[in-house]
């Protein structure tokens, strides 16, 4: 077989950085076309972990590094990482990707679903170091979140971006209003104060697309398993309202994150439950609404073992990884 040798090298690296890039609906990986051959779907050796799960480009399938994910990072500004909260596994990976983005784009913004607007003083007044953390997770009532105790799954983020200066975000919708929005609909928020307004933002409508229809079957599987009757349309429209009154207010807190974010390569890093990412969901199509000149890319952790990707998350995100 031919070798290169080290002009044809150069030469081929430089024509390489000229190929156009992009995220979100572009694919960030157009600097290594997918590999068809065999050999491509052998898992890359890393030397530590998390950072050697298996991770797939969610196009195509193809194996992608942790260098890849570092990579396609790089080209967006918005990283949105969608989890399963009880899943331990999906938190050490989110650790080590927050970790090194924080420290490779300084400037850059941690944003999470799992604090809200009227919790940011205190938030603040921790990574200022006036409050430890366990006075920080009293105050927000946050010993446990999604199953998982809280100084081992968000806590470490936080610790991360307070140790390279990084700014955090409490991105969603105090939990009240969501509430109302279920019980009273969105025309009884839109009527509140400004200052009360100013804690939640509301979508333009409700999905009427995929997004809705896999929330109403997931509705309708646990209607299926109680063995009571599927839900009727205002009963899936009250149920998403909610759902995405989450997604606009985070849509927008990421917004105003981008807007306050560092120059340069700076990045705002969300972190959410996977449901409100995964195929374009809600929380991307508010973004791309409240942001449409900001590129993105989603990675998807699923609670999964597998050596491919998975016919049923081809799409999912942009990055596939399975940390089953």
């Amino acid at each position: 077989m031919r070798r290169l040798g080290p002009a044809s090298i150069v030469i081929a690296l430089s024509l390489a950085t000229l190929l156009p890039t992009g995220c979100g609906r572009s694919d960030p990986f157009l600097l290594r076309p997918a590999d068809p051959s065999p050999r491509s779907q052998l898992l890359p050796a890393e030397p530590w972990a998390p950072r050697a799960l298996a991770m797939f480009r969610g196009r195509d399938g193809g194996v992608a590094t942790w260098a890849d994910l570092m990579e396609a990072a790089g080209r967006c500004d918005v990283v949105i990482v969608g989890e399963q909260h009880d899943d331990a596994t999906a938190h050490a990976f989110e650790l080590a990707l927050v970790s090194d983005l924080l420290a490779s784009f300084p400037g850059s913004i941690l944003s999470l679903e799992m604090l809200e607007r009227d919790e940011q003083e205190i938030l603040d007044a921790h990574l200022a170091g006036e409050i430890p953390l366990a006075a920080f997770i009293e105050a927000t009532g946050s010993a446990t979140w999604g199953g998982r105790r809280w100084e081992d799954s968000y806590g470490p983020l936080i610790e991360a971006a307070r140790r390279t200066g990084s700014g955090v975000v409490a991105a969603n919708s105090p939990r009240m209003y969501v509430r109302r929005a279920r019980t009273e609909g969105y025309e009884a928020l839109r009527g509140l104060p400004p200052e009360e307004r100013r804690l939640f933002d509301l979508p333009d409508r409700l999905d009427e697309g995929d997004y809705r229809a896999r929330f109403e079957a997931l509705m309708v599987s646990a209607r299926e398993r109680a063995g009571t009757p599927p839900p009727t349309r205002e009963e899936v429209d009250a149920a998403l309202r909610p759902q995405m009154v989450w997604d606009a207010t985070m849509a927008r807190s990421i917004a105003g994150a981008l807007r306050e974010r560092g120059r340069g390569s700076a990045k705002v890093v969300h972190v959410v439950g996977r449901f409100h990412s995964d195929f374009d969901g809600g929380l991307v199509s508010e973004l791309r609404r409240a942001a449409p000149f900001a590129s993105i890319l989603t990675v998807s952790l699923v609670p999964e073992a597998s050596r491919h990707l998975r016919e049923e998350d081809r799409d999912r995100a942009d990055v596939v990884v399975y940390t089953g």
